[in-house]
């Protein structure tokens, strides 16, 4: 067998503001951040556990220019598309791999409080944002064309 599925769907809420970039051949690429939450309960105790996961999206050209129009954080996104790991070296030659999926498909679900079973905030109860346990400056991450 040849051929695979390399298909990435993911429903959660956009957890950074989009950054866009127009490189130097024309093409338009937006990355950013969404968040999911998975939920269960342990049958025997019934005690309540929950997992965030930090997914990188980026778009390009067209989709690019839709996002960079209509969506926000906070809002929750319905998307789709393969998932690429690209390797890079860094200033200090040092190799540097990053998983991201491609998006080819965004659906807007909702604003941030109008998605049922949601959270209706990622703040803390201080109101500052929680780490997102992603390394820093994962989105200065260098963008390849296509």
């Amino acid at each position: 067998m040849e051929r695979g599925i390399n298909r990435h769907t993911i429903l959660g809420q956009v957890a950074s503001t989009p950054q866009f970039r127009t490189l130097a051949g024309g093409s338009k690429s937006v990355r950013f951040r969404v968040m999911t939450i998975d939920r269960w309960v342990e049958r025997l105790t019934g005690t309540i556990h929950q997992r965030r996961d930090w997914h990188l999206i980026t778009a390009w050209d067209s989709l690019a220019d839709r996002i960079q129009q209509e969506v926000r954080e906070g809002m929750y996104v319905h998307i789709e598309g393969p998932v690429r790991t690209r390797k890079w070296m860094d200033d200090a030659n040092q190799a540097r791999y990053v998983t991201e999926t491609h998006a080819m498909e965004l659906i807007i679900v909702g604003a941030q409080d109008q998605t049922a079973g949601l959270p209706a905030s990622n703040a803390s109860q201080d109101g500052q944002r929680p780490s997102s346990g992603l390394p820093s400056g994962l989105l200065d991450t260098p963008v390849v064309d296509g």
